[in-house]
């Protein structure tokens, strides 16, 4: 972690030179406060409804044959388990 900081920290821009650091987690409550208050905005991101599940789900089944699976009953359950769009996508690319 302390060498993460230290590059943040490091970061700089020249007179014309814009530096954006971007980060984002499925766990914020794991982060400590260093770390945090490195990044001042924070923009929360809710985990995806019903809808917003399916069309992950047909996003990243395109081009499968999926004709026997329900869509709708497996957008509620991943609700149910609280996933986020990446762990949705990632049930879709399991081999």
């Amino acid at each position: 972690m302390a060498t993460l900081l230290a590059e943040i920290d490091g970061f700089k821009g020249g007179e014309e030179k814009f530096v954006l650091t971007l980060a984002s987690t499925n766990a914020p409550w794991d982060l400590d406060e260093a770390l945090l208050s490195r990044f001042p905005l924070r923009i929360y991101v809710p985990l995806p409804d019903k809808d917003t599940a399916k069309e992950i789900l047909r996003i990243h089944t395109k081009g499968l044959d999926i004709s026997k699976l329900d869509l709708d009953t497996i957008a509620e359950e991943s609700i149910k388990r609280l996933y986020s769009g990446r762990d949705i996508a990632n049930l879709c690319n399991l081999s």
